[in-house]
């Protein structure tokens, strides 16, 4: 950006994001790293940003009475001096306390977007470091009561959520030609801050809250404290520095301006909100907008819900620009294609947009966009489907009508005994080179079985005049016509019919499959009882045969004892 541009402006409807800064932030793809500034009106905040920008030419605008000049928030978006594909974006507020406006409410809202918004935060001060800075910094504990890091209505406010929320907070003090010091020794700013913001106890709690909040949401690893001295010593310059010449600016400013510069970037982060890491300029616009919607309706800022709300209209965008990919490609397809052509075209797009913007989801199942996505494609594929049978039909009914205008020039000439068997055969030759012809698309054969149809009356009309000639020819000739269009007919379903005849050998294979599986296992089962019925019976068989030998050892024995019986009866007798 060569200057600086209005981004949050204060308008009779509220609050409002300028669409001019809305598109630029759109298109900026780079993390950013956002440094604001907040502080009393006419107290340096424009002129400093400008410095550490680098420049006062086309910068912030500045104001040289006692009038509050820059109005909303401002931002100015430059490369990050060594860090690759990152964006600094110095934003810039309305002053504080402008007797002129005295609307409390409108510099809270201020104050909270920039503490929302900013990776670090500045605090531009005029003065020394004692009680009176640290009562102009109790504006802390108001905003915390501005902000609300989780959705739910009735959850009470956690302190260390709010504080990880919170930026890095830079009090830079202006004009300071004061000495630091303690207990003899020279210490730092920082140092010199923090043992301001020590409580006591005997002291009253006004004394004491402000320091305790401070203290707790802006620990030594969140905040640092910087003095700058006076300017220049020429006081007619100090309502107009911007306009001063070089030599007019005391060179201790300048130097410390270089420090507190490089200081800044070493400490700035790129912005992040809870887990949202990395934000770019897109992002950024989407919390801007979020924190305003919450602010215009009445409600206070949610830092949860405005992450959830900028991931969904991310991901919906990246749903838009995979959806926009898709159709600027299919756009340059060289159509008409084949059906096969065209399903691999779109399987090859839809591969690689999913490639190129899957990592770029954010909080969602990649599965979920995928299958909104799938959604969307299956229409948008539709659509090119339509759009190459309509470019495959127009080829096809141009290449017909270009063979064909020889012959529809001269179509008097048919017109005549033996006309019909001339045009049929000058047909049959325009239909030999329009089969020829390669990369005609989907409707080739439907445009020529079309376009024969269209020449029907024509075709009868040479009929009717050789008929005067050749009557029986003309109906053999109407006869073979039949049947070359319901040759036609069958060679577009011959297609289909070939499908289906291949899904019906598919099925009687499988069934055969099947039918040989199970008649194996049937055999096999059968022949496994066959042999153990085989061994039933021959352990039967030699049960009987064991039997019959005991029954015959029996008999045996009771035919000789009743031997021997009849004969000790006879001996009896004699």
């Amino acid at each position: 950006m060569d200057k600086p541009i209005l981004l949050i402006e204060s308008t009779e409807d509220g609050l409002q994001v300028n669409p001019e800064a809305k598109a630029i932030l759109e298109n900026l793809e780079t993390t950013v790293v956002v440094i604001g500034i907040v502080g009393d009106y006419r107290s340096g905040k424009s002129f400093l940003l400008n410095c550490l920008a680098g420049r006062q030419e086309n910068g912030f605008e500045l104001g040289d009475s006692v009038v509050a000049h820059t109005k909303g928030i401002w931002i100015w978006c430059q490369p990050h001096p060594f860090l690759k594909n990152t964006t600094i974006i110095f934003m810039d507020s309305e002053g504080l306390q402008d007797p002129d406006k005295n609307d409390y409410n409108y510099d809270m809202n201020i104050i909270t977007l920039c503490f929302l918004l900013s990776s670090t935060l500045i605090y531009n001060t005029t003065g020394r470091i004692d009680g009176g800075l640290i009562d102009k910094l109790s504006f802390v504990s108001e905003v915390t009561k501005h902000i609300q890091v989780r959705s739910g209505k009735h959850e009470a406010v956690d302190d260390e959520d709010i504080s990880l929320q919170f930026p890095y907070l830079l009090v830079v003090i202006r004009d300071f030609f004061l000495k630091l010091s303690k207990d003899k020794q020279e210490i730092t700013p920082t140092e010199y801050f923090y043992l301001c913001l020590k409580t006591d106890e005997r002291r009253p709690k006004s004394f004491n809250q402000p320091r305790r909040i401070i203290s707790q949401y802006f620990p030594p690893k969140k905040c640092s404290c910087f003095v700058l001295p006076i300017p220049t010593p020429k006081h007619n310059w100090l309502s107009t520095l911007h306009l001063a010449p070089k030599q007019a600016i005391a060179p201790e400013f300048i130097e410390k301006c270089s420090e507190l510069k490089s200081f800044l970037t070493s400490i700035s982060k790129s912005k992040t909100v809870g887990c949202l890491q990395n934000i770019n300029g897109h992002l950024f616009l989407g919390l801007v907008e979020c924190y305003l919607e919450a602010i215009e309706g009445g409600e206070m800022p949610c830092i949860e819900s405005a992450l959830k709300l900028t991931a969904m209209r991310e991901n919906q965008r990246i749903l838009d620009l995979c959806m926009k990919g898709y159709e600027t490609r299919i756009q340059l397809l060289p159509f008409p294609l084949s059906q096969d052509e065209l399903s691999a075209a779109h399987k090859n797009i839809v591969n690689e947009l999913t490639l190129t913007y899957k990592d770029r989801i954010i909080f969602d199942d990649l599965f979920v966009l995928r299958e909104k996505l799938q959604d969307q494609l299956s229409s948008a594929y539709n659509t090119a489907v339509a759009l190459n049978e309509s470019s495959s039909a127009g080829k096809c009914r141009q290449i017909l009508t270009d063979l064909y205008k020889p012959i529809k020039e001269n179509i008097k000439e048919y017109m005549k005994q033996g006309g019909y068997a001339a045009h049929r055969d000058q047909l049959d030759e325009i239909k030999r080179k329009y089969m020829n012809i390669p990369k005609k698309g989907v409707k080739s054969e439907s445009a020529l079985h079309e376009f024969i149809q269209q020449l029907e009356e024509e075709r009868n009309t040479i009929i009717a005049a050789d008929l005067e000639f050749s009557v029986l020819a003309a109906k053999e000739e109407a006869f073979q016509r039949e049947i070359e269009q319901i040759e036609l007919r069958e060679k577009m379903l011959q297609a289909e019919i070939e499908r289906s005849k291949r899904r019906e050998q598919e099925l009687q294979e499988l069934n055969e499959s099947i039918q040989r599986t199970f008649e194996e296992e049937m055999n096999e089962k059968l022949r496994q009882q066959e042999e153990r019925f085989d061994a039933i019976l021959a352990e039967k068989d030699e049960s009987f045969r064991c039997l019959e030998e005991t029954s015959h050892s029996e008999i045996s024995d009771l035919t000789r004892r009743i031997d021997e019986f009849e004969k000790n009866k006879k001996c009896i007798i004699l």
